[in-house]
């Protein structure tokens, strides 16, 4: 078949070349503003930005053109209710004080100016995210220096040549002043770690600046240097998360009190009422900012909750995200005693996004806040998002793993670190036996990898799109069907395309009915997207680009080299399909990774592509249970083979417990990315 006919896929959408998705994400990427320089300065390897790129050109390829309009309806607050409204089972917290939202209220979210800036947890003075802009000093050029260096030259390296270069009070008696330091962005908490022959970095700097500051021996000093990382907290044990235990707590941030849709539209608010009536822990810790507190309340009048577990809703100063799995990692200390405590390892800053690090301070505060409720908390000097960190441990061996996604890697090479430095950092920090780097596939590794701990050894699940994709269009034909889209012949003819999984037939004739119907913004409307609806707590729009993505999926499975590299197609379609043949060869890869660690893998049918997930590997291990994100309505049928092949993947004494998380998946991200896990007390 000739790929310009299948191909009125792009041709048919009368979208011109300028308005579909630009083409050179890397190079988009590399000028994205990050503080004080560009992402391009953060040293980062063709091969993440390209993965990077990827993700970004298929988004961009989709809003241009698989565009839907959005849906209309919302739904109503529930009346605001005090705490002695709720059914047994919620404590609500006293509304944090002024003063530490007043401390607080000087930042915003954004990427610091300042490189090395460390948010000021644990009851330590505010610190600026921007140099000092005083008159005639050299501030900001120092600062701008140490951005542009750090992740090329290394943290050592960087000191010395701007100790050389600007004329600061950098010495304080025998050592480096660490506020002169911080004032340019260098992460003076990090040098700490480094030994220059018997002296600690910052003594034997201050020697070299006091001496002349010899220029020659920056090269011998830079040698001499020896990273030795001592843990923030001595003796931490990061909590695996492979089912091999329990969690004693789950902490959860609402960004809104209410659903989108209705009650049951698998929002941040539906999952914690889900969540509530479910054994999974003894105790959930709620943040939501203290605005939206009356409304959250009203919604929780409702709540049926599981016997024997409390819900602790803590008010906060500040907007948080819903992604609590990403300001920080739990564990356990022993203490001299032999007590056990639960500590929640905090990064340098709370952050979002993956070529630069955007500092969310409500993020952060939070643990200020949760510190009221008997929570105990440290900070790392390391950069981290929770969701890239999968800690595990092997039932044969008792190695303790932490699975690492590639991009905090990078992420903590703009402090300075080289990636074996950063490596051995994570290793000593978390208490793990093994640091293994994988690759940015998706925004996150918990959108790739789930690992459950068996008695056989350690099985990890993982994304099989091509599966998924065939059930999702299956079941949106026949939604078109009964919504009357297609005539009776037109159908017959669809069907027979599935049935023998014939992609290119039935995406050319699907495209040829689809496309007509478009509004006069070029956007599929209610008159397409009404049919994937199958209930007011179910968004159409969203179904229907799940469809979409599926349908391009099939295609770019289907279509040959040659028919890519042919030059009658769109050139806009065969960067987009190439992008998804890409992920296709990277995910096969990621496989061979983990079995050549002696993991064994299992192909779930689930979908990782940003705003258009259904994604079942991003779940919730607790002991006997895995709580599987699932989509439900029209898709239920994909729930369905999911929890099937999990059942298989863990044992049959697994108890899959399906979680609605739809719109929280047309968010980004997933059950997983919404629970931070807090261990029991007993070791």
């Amino acid at each position: 078949m000739k790929i310009a006919v299948a191909i009125a896929l792009v041709a048919s959408t009368a979208v011109s070349a300028q308005q579909a998705a630009p083409l050179d994400f890397v190079e988009l990427i590399g000028k994205t503003e990050n503080g004080l320089v560009s992402a391009a300065e953060s040293d980062l390897p063709p091969s993440y930005l390209r993965r990077i790129a990827d993700r970004s050109l298929r988004l961009s390829f989709r809003q241009a053109l698989r565009a839907v309009a959005p849906p209309t309806a919302t739904i109503e607050d529930a009346p605001p209710a005090s705490a002695r409204e709720l059914p047994p089972g919620i404590t609500v917290a006293p509304s944090p004080s002024r003063a530490l939202a007043d401390a607080w209220s000087g930042y915003d979210a954004g990427v610091p100016q300042l490189r090395g800036f460390r948010a000021p947890l644990l009851d330590e003075e505010p610190s600026p995210t921007t140099p000092p802009r005083i008159s005639g000093s050299p501030h900001v050029e120092a600062a701008t220096f140490v951005a542009r260096n750090l992740a090329r030259d290394g943290l050592v390296r960087t000191t010395l040549r701007v100790l050389l270069a600007y004329e600061l009070p950098w010495v304080d008696g025998a050592r480096l002043d660490p506020e002169t330091l911080r004032s340019v962005g260098l992460p003076a908490d990090l040098l700490d770690r480094f030994r220059i022959g018997d002296e600690p970095a910052g003594a034997a700097l201050a020697s070299w600046l006091s001496a002349g500051a010899a220029e020659g021996r920056i090269d011998s000093i830079v040698e001499a240097a020896r990273f030795r990382f001592e843990p923030s907290l001595r003796g931490f044990r990061v909590m695996t998360e492979d089912g091999g235990e329990r969690p004693g707590g789950l902490r959860m941030q609402l960004a809104t009190p209410r659903p989108t849709m209705a009650e049951l539209d698998g929002s941040a608010p539906d999952v914690l009422r889900q969540l509530a009536a479910l054994p999974l822990a003894d105790r959930i810790v709620i943040s939501i900012d203290e605005s939206l507190l009356p409304q959250l309340l009203g919604r929780m009048r409702e709540f049926d909750i599981a016997e024997g577990v409390t819900l602790d809703v803590v008010p906060t100063p500040l907007p948080v995200t819903r992604w609590a799995q990403d300001n920080g990692k739990s564990g356990r200390v022993l203490d001299a005693d032999g007590t056990a405590r639960v500590v929640t390892l905090l990064p340098r800053y709370a952050s979002i996004n993956e070529q630069t690090s955007k500092f969310q301070p409500g993020d952060s505060l939070v643990a200020q806040t949760l510190r009221e409720r008997g929570l105990q908390f440290a900070q790392s000097p390391l950069l981290f998002q929770g969701g890239d960190l999968l800690p595990v441990a092997d039932p044969r061996s008792g190695a303790r793993l932490l699975l690492m996604g590639e991009g905090e890697l990078y992420r903590n090479r703009t402090l300075g670190l080289s990636p074996a430095e950063v490596v051995e950092a994570f290793r000593i920090e978390f208490g793990v036996d093994r640091v293994v780097v994988l690759p940015a596939i998706s925004y996150h590794l918990d959108l790739e990898v789930a690992v459950r701990r068996t008695p056989s050894g350690l099985v990890a699940v993982v994304n099989d799109e091509l599966a998924a994709a065939r059930i999702i269009v299956r079941e949106g034909l026949r939604a078109l069907a009964r919504h009357g889209t297609f005539a009776a012949e037109q159908q017959q003819l669809l069907d027979r395309a599935v049935e023998h999984e014939n992609a290119l037939p039935l995406v050319t004739t699907l495209w040829q009915l689809l496309n007509p119907l478009r509004d006069a913004d070029k956007r599929f409307g209610p008159r397409v997207t009404s049919a994937f609806s199958t209930s007011p707590a179910e968004s159409g729009p969203a179904n229907a680009l799940r469809f979409f993505l599926a349908v391009d999926l099939l295609t770019a499975h289907a279509l040959t080299q040659q028919q890519l590299s042919d030059g009658s197609t769109p050139r806009q379609l065969r960067v987009y399909m190439a992008s998804i043949r890409r992920r296709t060869e990277q995910r096969a890869e990621l496989q061979r990774t983990l079995r050549d660690l002696g993991l064994t893998v299992h192909a779930i049918p689930s979908l990782s592509d940003e705003e258009s997930s259904i994604n079942y590997v991003n779940g919730v291990h607790s002991g006997k249970f895995y709580a599987m994100p699932a989509y439900g309505g029209l898709y239920a049928p994909l729930d369905d083979a999911a929890a099937g092949a999990l059942h298989r993947a863990f044992g049959e004494d697994v108890r899959i417990e399906p979680i609605r998380s739809a719109m929280v998946q047309a968010r980004y991200g997933g059950l997983h990315c919404l629970v931070g896990l807090l261990p029991g007390q007993k070791r």
